[in-house]
C-alpha cells in the first residue's frame, strides 16, 4: 500500500467558517482511498492487458490491407496507444507494487525525472493528434474526392 512520506497538513479554504485541516496521514485510512488503490492495483493491469491485445490485433489485421495513408494513421495509432498504455499505466503499476515511485527516489536524477514527465505526457498528446490528422484526411477525402490519391499518400502522411 502506498504510504505518504511525510505528515503534512493540508488546509483547505482559509475562510473562518469553512476551515478544514485534515492530516495526509489521515486519507490512506479511509475507506475510500483504500478502495480506490484497490481498483488501481487491479484494475490497472487488467485494462492495460485488453488494451495491449487489442492494438495487436488492430496491427496485425491492418496488416492484411494495402498501405495507404489511412492505414498508415491507424496503425500509428494502435502504436501509439500501446505505448502509452505500457508507459502510463503498465510501468508506473509495477513500481508501484515494488514501492517506487520515480519521482521521489533520491537516486534518479534530474535528467531521467524530466525525461520520464517528457515521455509520459509525449506519449498521452500524440494518440489525440494522430485522431486529429485522420479526421482532417476524412474531412478533404469527402470535400475533394478526385485529389484524394494525389495529395493523401503514404509518404506524405509519413513526413
Amino acid at each position: 500500500m502506498y504510504r505518504f512520506p511525510v505528515s503534512t497538513t493540508i488546509q483547505q479554504n482559509k475562510s473562518p467558517l469553512f476551515s478544514v485541516e485534515m492530516n495526509v496521514n489521515d486519507l490512506s485510512t479511509t475507506k475510500l482511498f483504500k478502495t480506490s488503490l484497490m481498483i488501481r492495483q487491479i484494475g490497472s493491469p487488467i485494462i492495460s492487458i485488453f488494451g495491449l491485445c487489442v492494438n495487436v490485433l488492430s496491427v496485425l489485421a491492418l496488416r492484411k490491407y494495402t498501405m495507404t495513408s489511412t492505414t498508415f494513421l491507424l496503425t500509428l495509432l494502435s502504436c501509439t496507444d500501446s505505448l502509452t498504455l505500457i508507459y502510463s499505466v503498465l510501468i508506473p503499476w509495477v513500481l508501484t507494487l515494488r514501492g517506487y515511485d520515480l519521482r521521489t527516489m533520491s537516486n534518479i536524477t534530474k535528467k531521467s525525472c524530466t525525461m520520464d514527465l517528457f515521455l509520459t505526457y509525449f506519449w498521452l498528446q500524440l494518440s489525440p493528434w494522430t485522431l486529429v490528422l485522420i479526421t482532417c484526411q476524412r474531412v478533404y477525402c469527402v470535400l475533394k474526392p478526385a485529389r484524394v490519391q494525389v495529395v493523401c499518400t503514404v509518404k506524405r502522411t509519413f513526413l
